[in-house]
């Protein structure tokens, strides 16, 4: 009889283990002064106040597309731009691609997000051909 309340109790607390609310997104401590790249959109980020991360996105600047910050999610202010953002040409042939450098500092704590979308400058209300979220926890 005890064996089976035994067997009974186990059931019953893997059941309750198994019944907890898991975030999907694990969050990844970032090493000092990170670059994250678009396969990483989506991700949790941790930076500690005072750390820098590199966002990298590919572009071509020959179609007319550009990436730009959407702040729309409150928080912003906790990462700050440590330089304007760069673009790297990938070649000197016309119509070859390339790579926008995005450069944050964590000047507070908090959670924030940074929303990147990749549109015509001159179509600002047209639909973004790429998006990119990364969330952050600033510590």
């Amino acid at each position: 009889m005890a064996t089976w309340r035994t067997i009974t109790v186990l059931l019953l607390c893997g059941l309750l283990a198994g019944c907890a609310v898991v975030d999907k997104a694990p969050v990844k401590s970032l090493p000092q002064d990170f670059t994250l790249e678009l396969p990483q959109s989506g991700g949790r980020f941790v930076l500690l106040q005072g750390e820098e991360v590199r966002i990298r996105l590919p572009s071509n600047r020959t179609t007319g597309y550009r990436w730009s910050m959407v702040n729309e999610a409150p928080g912003v202010e906790v990462l700050s731009l440590a330089e304007e953002p760069a673009y790297i040409a990938e070649g000197t042939m016309p119509g070859r691609g390339g790579t926008e450098v995005w450069h944050f500092r964590a000047t507070g704590t908090g959670p924030t997000i940074l929303y990147f979308v990749y549109r015509r400058p001159f179509e600002p209300n047209g639909p973004a051909a790429r998006e990119a979220i990364y969330n952050f926890e600033i510590r």
